[in-house]
């Protein structure tokens, strides 16, 4: 599970917040880093094992064997042995019906054998292949190894950059409205966040006077976001927060009397001053956003 720092998180409010602001192309970069920090330790580990393999007597095993070994070595740490084998668990058990030890062992080796298998009828139909296509530390790695080393960090990175979407959203939504409170200077009894409703789905947040509760909705997730304005609906916010909504998704929410802020919108931030009006929350309007350094070290303190 991916958990993003609280320095990240204060980057990616001020980007939503500030006009012009791009909070994807911050997590985009943040993907690259962890991505490029699993990648050099993953090959450390690979060609260490490799060499291993080489040094012993079993180097005399012709082929890919030592990635096959690298794998059943693997099996204590069931995230490396899922990078190595190439397939995640989820995968695994929507193909398999199962998550088991032996289903996920079994179903790794096999799709690296797979794998093997299939570079080997393509190569069929090209030239022969160098003799070593990378070479790590004085290990070398032919072109059927390095294919195998290729597709698991293909994997790695699929599986990083969607760890990171969802922890972007779960992490930053909460101190997203707490700082935009803090901003337009809410007293804490018109406020809340963190509740469950019905023990069926969490309210990102709350808004409440005189005993009126408007439930609030966040939405981090862009133009690909999956989930419709009209599930948001269902969920009876009064106010909808999203760094992207569709003129035809505002229409809706104007039908339906829900509030919204774009962030990507030309008033951004600023609309949310219009709910607050709407729903008669007492508040200031703040001039700019010069609080709003001092605002995210007190909900988001870094180390």
């Amino acid at each position: 599970m991916v958990t993003i720092a609280n320095d990240m998180k204060q980057h990616i409010i001020r980007e939503l917040l500030a006009e012009g602001g791009n909070h994807r192309l911050a997590v985009f970069q943040a993907i690259n880093e962890t991505f490029i920090r699993h990648a050099l330790e993953f090959l450390e580990r690979a060609t260490q094992h490799k060499a291993q393999w080489e040094d012993s007597s079993q180097s005399q095993t012709a082929g890919e064997g030592w990635y096959l070994d690298y794998l059943r070595a693997s099996y204590s740490d069931m995230d490396e042995a899922e990078m190595i084998g190439a397939m995640p668990k989820k995968t695994i058990g929507n193909i398999y019906g199962g998550k088991s030890v032996a289903v996920v062992q079994g179903a790794l080796q096999e799709n690296v054998l797979h794998l093997i298998e299939a570079y080997d009828e393509a190569r069929a139909l090209h030239a022969e292949p160098s003799p070593a296509v990378l070479s790590v530390n004085g290990v070398e790695f032919s072109s059927a190894e390095t294919v195998l080393l290729i597709n698991s960090l293909a994997v790695k990175r699929q599986q990083i950059s969607g760890g990171f979407w969802s922890a972007v959203g779960m992490g930053t939504e909460r101190p997203l409205l707490q700082s935009l409170c803090a901003l337009y200077e809410l007293d804490e009894q018109y406020h809340r966040g963190g509740i469950e409703k019905d023990n069926r789905y969490r309210v990102d947040y709350m808004l409440h006077r005189s005993g009126v509760e408007y439930r609030c909705e966040v939405k981090l997730n862009g133009k690909g976001n999956p989930e419709s304005v009209t599930s948001a609906i269902a969920r009876d916010p009064r106010i909808l927060f999203a760094d992207f909504i569709s003129e035809q998704n505002r229409e809706k929410l104007d039908s339906s009397g829900i509030a919204w802020i774009d962030f990507s919108d030309q008033r951004g931030f600023r609309r949310f001053r219009d709910a607050l009006l709407r729903f008669k929350i007492p508040h200031t309007d703040p001039p700019n956003l010069d609080r709003l350094d001092d605002i995210l070290d007190e909900i988001l303190p870094l180390p």
